[in-house]
C-alpha cells in the first residue's frame, strides 16, 4: 500500500527534506509534537482531502499524536530519515532499479492513493510495468497511507488479492 520507499521517481515531502537538512533535523526533533504539526504532516503526505472532509477520525489523529509524544518513534524515524538524504530529498543512489523490480515474481497488487505525494499515478504505473506479476488499484482522494482514507476499500482490496 502506497508509494514504496526508494521507488523510481519517488518524491520527498517538504517536512522530510527539512529533517534531512544538516542541523535542522535535530532541532525539529527537539520540538514537542503538536496536533497542528501532525495535521500538517498528514497534509504533506496527501491526506488533505480526508482532513478537509473530516473522514480521518479524531481517534486516529489522537493516536498519531500520542505515538509522537509518548514513544521513541518520532526520534527514531527522524534519525533514520536524516541518514538517507539531504535537503534535496532522498539519496537517488538508493532508488530500486527496474531490473530489481523485474525480478519480483510474486503476485503483487499495489493499492495507491491518487494524492500520494511521494509519487502519483505515473510513479505507480512505472513500478507496476517493471514487475511481471503486479497490478495497480488507484484510490481516489487517498494519500500515502490509503488505508486511513478509506479503510473499507483497503480491506476489500487486500481480501480480494489474498483470495485471488
Amino acid at each position: 500500500m502506497a508509494c514504496p520507499a526508494f521507488a523510481p521517481g519517488m518524491r520527498t515531502p517538504p517536512f522530510m527534506r527539512l529533517v534531512m537538512t544538516r542541523g535542522v533535523g535535530p532541532l525539529l526533533g527537539a520540538l514537542p509534537p503538536s496536533a497542528r504539526v501532525g495535521r500538517s504532516m498528514m497534509r504533506q503526505i496527501g491526506h488533505g482531502a480526508s482532513l478537509d472532509a473530516g473522514t480521518l477520525s479524531q481517534d486516529l489523529l489522537d493516536w498519531y499524536l500520542a505515538l509522537q509524544r509518548y514513544t521513541d518513534t518520532s526520534a527514531n524515524e527522524g534519525r533514520m530519515i536524516a541518514s538517507l538524504g539531504g535537503p534535496l530529498g532522498f539519496d537517488r543512489r538508493l532508488t530500486i532499479p527496474d531490473e530489481v523490480l523485474g525480478r519480483v515474481t510474486s503476485p503483487t497488487v499495489f493499492l495507491w492513493g491518487e494524492d500520494d505525494t511521494f509519487g502519483g499515478a505515473e510513479v505507480a504505473q512505472r513500478i507496476v510495468a517493471a514487475m511481471p506479476r503486479a497490478s495497480l488499484q488507484m484510490m481516489p482522494d487517498a494519500g500515502h497511507l490509503p488505508w486511513i482514507d478509506d479503510p473499507d476499500h483497503a480491506a476489500k482490496a487486500v481480501m480480494d488479492h489474498l483470495a485471488g
